[in-house]
Formats: structure tokens, sequence, C-alpha cells
């Protein structure tokens, strides 16, 4: 075409931009065609601009996509669409609700985006507990004329406002509901599990069965959870022996996971491995990891050793040798945990530090222990100090066993007192009105001081806490928490 004299136009960038898919070959072709779009001066085009965000979103290329965005002067619904489908595609959830939030303000409330972007934009919601969005976003479905109680929009709204702990509005959700599918009760079984509410769990799936829906393999693990997360021994052990008789399911290997869950949370850790050994096919590593975790809570170092071992035989990963050198550190064979720790830098491994994240003001702060990056620092640490204070005056006693480190009982104190979730928690104090509620997301299980300390602050301080971990949801209010203070 060019050859021949004739010059592209702005339809024809678009045709060969949407032509372009997500391989390397159609994205050296796509930058070809962002050079000619370049000299044509067209990159400021809203029609080709969009083009190049979609074509740079399906080779993810985000940064690419954002720049392009951002250079628009003209947004219209369905530019900022294109970069909200980039963002999906690649799971980034803060970006996402960045964008709404930007959207929100741009002034495109009269139009209506598609089912597909508020379905990722509940689950960017649900998995950032973003309640205010979520809200919000509920809100703007209803508004763009969608049956907010149906569908795959339904179970995402339910998701979505259980994972931020409003389990109201999802039962009230869940009630709207023309029609509830095994899915839909699935959901909302597991939001009441996620948040320690195995009453109302257990209830619901028998309500489920009384509505005509069968339980299927993935209702089975929820309420197997349920009973894992409550101790409930003996009804875990009815509902797994009935999976295959009572309901036709074969139990798989996450069925048997869950199984070993419970007896290990339960402290029985003897048939927990028995059932490992006895399981109809191998164990695999998330297997043993799990009864690893139960070794290292009951502080079991001999089968916390074996467990160890046997997770490093079938996926040596940094967690792994992190447990088995914590297991030594809890026994006091510091020989055994230099050893375990030279292994790892041998192997160029390296233990994922533990974070924790507090939204506010639209902004995500991340805290690490120790950490004194933030621009409050002081603040932070000063606050700190102040409540650990007050809380011993109310009967806490840091507990120094958990700080698997060869220094004084005095040093462990420190450590302790700035661990990332109790720095999240006080910069949240400092930076939002008295009365509300903090939301935390911790990347790895809370530790267990930290547990502590946040049923006591939440009292000292008249605050709800949400705190999310790597196990399930913790509600902390006027001392208490939902777990019952066993996750």
């Amino acid at each position: 075409m060019q050859q021949e004299g004739v010059l592209p136009d702005k339809i024809c960038f678009v045709a060969t931009l949407n032509a372009c898919g997500g391989a390397l070959a159609d994205l050296r072709l796509g930058k070809l065609i962002h050079s000619c779009v370049l000299e044509a001066g067209l990159e400021s085009n809203t029609v080709v601009a969009t083009a190049l965000v979609n074509m740079y979103g399906k080779a993810g290329c985000l940064d690419e996509a954002t720049r392009v965005f951002r250079g628009l002067e003209r947004k219209d619904l369905v530019s900022w669409t294109a970069l909200m489908s980039a963002y999906s595609r690649e799971d980034l959830y803060r970006e996402a609700l960045q964008l709404f939030r930007e959207m929100t303000l741009h002034g495109l409330d009269g139009t209506k985006p598609d089912r597909s972007y508020f379905a990722f934009l509940l689950q960017a919601c649900a998995t950032l507990s973003a309640a205010a969005e979520g809200r919000l976003a509920h809100r703007r479905i209803q508004e763009c004329g969608y049956d907010s109680s149906d569908g795959v929009l339904g179970l995402g709204i339910i998701n979505m406002y259980g994972k931020c702990g409003n389990l109201r509005a999802a039962h009230e959700v869940f009630d709207g509901m023309s029609e509830r599918d095994t899915v839909a009760w699935t959901t909302i079984i597991s939001g009441y599990a996620h948040h320690g509410h195995s009453e109302e769990s257990l209830l619901m799936f028998w309500r489920m069965q009384q509505d005509g829906s069968k339980p299927d393999g993935v209702s089975l693990l929820c309420v197997l959870s349920v009973c894992s997360h409550a101790g409930l021994v003996e009804q875990g052990w009815d509902f797994f022996l009935d999976i295959t008789k009572e309901f036709g399911v074969e139990p798989g290997e996450k069925h048997y996971g869950c199984m070993i869950d419970l007896l290990g949370r339960s402290g029985d850790l003897e048939a927990a491995e028995v059932m490992i050994r006895r399981m109809p096919f191998q164990a695999t590593a998330m297997n043993w990891a799990i009864f690893l975790a139960a070794c290292k809570v009951h502080s079991d170092t001999e089968r916390g050793k074996r467990a160890a071992e046997k997770v490093l035989e079938l996926e040596p990963v940094p967690a792994a040798y992190v447990s088995l050198s914590n297991i030594y550190a809890a026994a006091g064979e510091w020989d055994q945990v230099d050893r375990v720790r030279s292994a790892m830098k041998a192997m160029g491994l390296q233990k994922d530090p533990g974070r924790s994240s507090i939204e506010v003001n639209s902004r995500v702060h991340e805290f690490w222990a120790g950490d004194k990056s933030h621009p409050r620092a002081a603040e932070i640490y000063g606050l700190l100090e102040s409540l650990t204070r007050q809380m011993e005056g109310s009967g806490y006693v840091p507990d120094t066993k958990l700080v698997l480190l060869n220094v004084s009982e005095e040093q462990k104190e420190r450590l302790l007192c700035f661990h990332s979730e109790k720095l999240a928690i006080a910069f949240g104090l400092l930076s939002t009105p008295a009365g509300s509620s903090l939301r935390i997301i911790k990347n790895l299980r809370v530790c267990g001081d930290c547990h502590t300390a946040a049923k006591f602050v939440s009292r000292i301080a008249g605050r709800e806490i949400f705190m999310r971990d790597s196990q399930r949801f913790h509600h902390f209010q006027d001392g208490h928490c939902s777990c019952g203070d066993y996750w």
C-alpha cells in the first residue's frame, strides 16, 4: 500500500492494529505500525490511540499501553475500558482500582461499560478488600441497568462484599437472586467461612441442600475448610467420610489437604501424618507444607524435619527452607539454622519478606518489619511505643518465643514491637478519623504476637480492624477476633 504511494489513514491504522494478537511477531508489527502512526501525527487521535492501547495490552506491554493512554487529551469510555481490559489480562488490581477512581472523577457517569469491565472491577475490589470502591461499583452496575442479583455480576458482588467484610450486604444480594445455583451457594458459604462464621456457613450448606442444589467438590471443599478453621474435628470427619457416599464426589488432593489441615490445627499430628502417608495418591508438596505449618505451630521438631525434607524433595522453594530454619530455631538448634541459611544462600534463594499494606486516601502504604522509610516513620514508631505501654498496662505480654533469632529477650521485645502489621495499624490510627475502621492486608500468616496486639489496640483505640492474611480474614473488635484465636 505504502509502496503505491497511498498513505494509511486512521481507519487503516485501527484495522491493522486490531488484527495484531499477543504473539511476539504481532508485537513487532504493532510497534512498526505505531511508528507510522507517529509519523502521521495520529497518536493523539482517540480512536487510533485506543487501538494502540488494545494492541499493547494484548501483548502484555502495560507500561507502553499506559503511556499511550496518558498521552490522550480526550479520553472516551472506549479508551478507558481498553486500558482496564489490559490491566485485567495481567491481574493488575491496584492499577485497575486507580483507573476506576480516575474514571469516576472524569465524569463518565452517563456511560455504560460492559459486563466484563464490572466483573473484573469487582474482582479487584474483592482482592484488595476495597470496600468503598466496591460499593461504588455496585451502584454503577445498578445505574447502568444491569441486573446485579443474577449471573456473573451477582456472584461478583456477593464475593466482593464477603471479601470486604460486609456479610450483611452479601447476604442481601444473595437473597435477591431469582435463581441460586451451586456456585452462588458456595460463594456465600465461603464468605461466612473466611470471616470465622462457622455456624452460618454450615447453616447455609444445609439450606443449600434443602433448596435442591447438589453440593459439588468445590462446595464440599469449602465446608471442610470451615470445619478446619473452626476446630470442628468430628464434623469435619463426618463430612469427609460422606463425600463419596452421600454426595457422589471422589475426594481429591485438596479435600485431603483440608483434612490434613484440620487434624494438624487440632494438634493431632500423628493422625495428620498417617493421612498423608495413606492417601490414595502421592502427597503433593502442598500437602506436606500444610503438615509442616502445623508442626511449626505445635513445636513438633522431629515431624517438622520430616515434613520439610519431603517438601524440599518435591518442590525446593524458599518457604520450605524458611520453615525448616524456623523449626530448628524454635528448638534452639542454631548450628542447624546456620546450615539451612547457608544452603539457601548457596542456591540463591531468598525468603519472601513479610509485608503489610493499608490504603488511605486512595494511596496504598506498605510496611516491612523495622521499616523506617515511610515519611511519617517517627510518628508511627512513637505511637507504637506509646501503644505498647498502654497494652502492657492492660495485660499484654510480648510473645518473645515467636522471635526465632539468637538474641536477648529485650532485643526480642524490641523486634516484636515493630512488625509490619503493627506499623500498618499505627499508620492507620494516625491517618484516619477516630472511630473509623482499618483494613490491612498481610502477604503471609499474621504473626501470633501481632494478632494479640491487634485485639488490644481494637479495645484501646475503639477501632474495628479488618486484617486479611494468607490464611483467612480477621475482624478485631473490642478486644476480640472473629477467628476465636484459632487460625
